[in-house]
């Protein structure tokens, strides 16, 4: 009952790597139903975007069928309605008195999480950049007050420091 309840998609395939059952979530993530993903391999129920994506799903169904190891990719693909997700799947073997008897797999939607990191990174790349400019203005007129504080008039001391001041307000 868990499994249906989740968030993340979760599926199970049979020995030779075809879906044998899916959560409503993974049918919802890839925009199919599970009748039209049963029996399908994994790189057959996502639209990849991308060589780098198609290679990754690739090794992905290579490592854990071919190979019988955990394996896990992050892709892009489309889902059936065109919208652009991004996946991260992991898949591992699910044994029995000590044989794989199928392989288990949790699909996770991530491209809110990848979307809040890029926007994370812009937003600092725009404040390290805006900070730049008056702290180097700041650290300039500091060096000129500290290298010539014995040659400078009381007048361009105050100048100096109103300048300090107002770059760092900038």
């Amino acid at each position: 009952h868990v499994v249906e309840q989740s968030s993340d998609g979760i599926y199970e395939l049979d020995v030779t790597g075809r879906l044998s059952h899916a959560n409503p979530s993974l049918q919802a993530m890839v925009g199919q139903s599970l009748l039209d993903l049963e029996g399908a391999r994994l790189e057959h129920m996502f639209q990849v975007l991308g060589d780098a994506g198609a290679e990754a799903l690739a090794r992905l169904d290579a490592v854990s069928i071919e190979n019988g190891g955990e394996a896990e990719v992050t892709f892009e693909a489309l889902r059936a309605d065109g919208v652009r997700r991004e996946f991260h799947v992991v898949t591992f073997p699910r044994t029995q008195d000590g044989q794989v008897v199928g392989y288990q797999g949790v699909v996770q939607d991530v491209t809110g999480v990848r979307e809040a990191e890029r926007a994370r990174h812009e937003f600092l790349a725009m404040v390290t950049q805006d900070l730049r400019s008056p702290i180097t203005t700041v650290l300039g007129l500091g060096v000129t007050l500290e290298a010539y504080a014995e040659e400078l008039s009381a007048e361009r001391i105050r100048r100096t420091g109103a300048s300090i001041r107002r770059q760092a307000w900038a």
